[in-house]
């Protein structure tokens, strides 16, 4: 059986869906503010935005955590991934910074393969490179689409063999 058991706890959590932050409560807390009798009020509701925004980025640090576990207990991972992933969370200092990516910008536009981690999602691992931002990577699908991974679960990516064409 795949996943689901924690309803995607994981991905929600990546994709920042688990804790939105009402627009709404963001404009009461500044209405609040305006008004000079409401100061405590508007303070707990400020508190109250920052107090979810707080959650939203620890879930977000938890969300590959969730994600494997979620997997291990579905069958499609293994305790031996989990471990992994569990120990780079445990000890992030000895995992990659957002400063020790390698430089890809030569590849971008190019077509590329991706090595992925054995625990990593599932997914195309071939496409038009499409760049690299502070979380993960981007692959352009030949046909459309896009596909983002995250740093942590790609161990290399290496230009691809272009055919006659130019395409991958």
């Amino acid at each position: 059986m795949s996943g689901g058991r924690f309803e995607y706890l994981g991905q929600r959590a990546e994709w920042g869906d688990l804790f939105p932050v009402p627009h709404e409560l963001e404009e009461m807390a500044e209405r609040l503010a305006e008004l000079p009798y409401a100061t405590k009020a508007a303070a707990d509701t400020a508190a109250v935005v920052e107090t979810i925004r707080s959650a939203r980025a620890q879930a977000e640090r938890l969300a590959r955590v969730w994600h494997i576990v979620e997997w291990w207990d579905s069958g499609d991972s293994g305790e031996d991934q989990a471990q992994e992933v569990i120990a780079a969370y445990e000890n992030p200092a000895d995992q990659p910074g957002p400063y020790d990516l390698p430089d890809r910008t030569h590849l971008i536009g190019k077509p590329v393969t991706v090595t992925l981690h054995p625990w990593a999602r599932q997914g195309p691992t071939e496409g038009v490179f499409a760049g690299q931002g502070e979380k993960g990577l981007t692959l352009r699908m030949v046909g459309g689409g896009r596909w983002l991974w995250w740093h942590t679960e790609v161990a290399c990516v290496d230009a691809a063999p272009e055919s006659a064409s130019g395409s991958p």
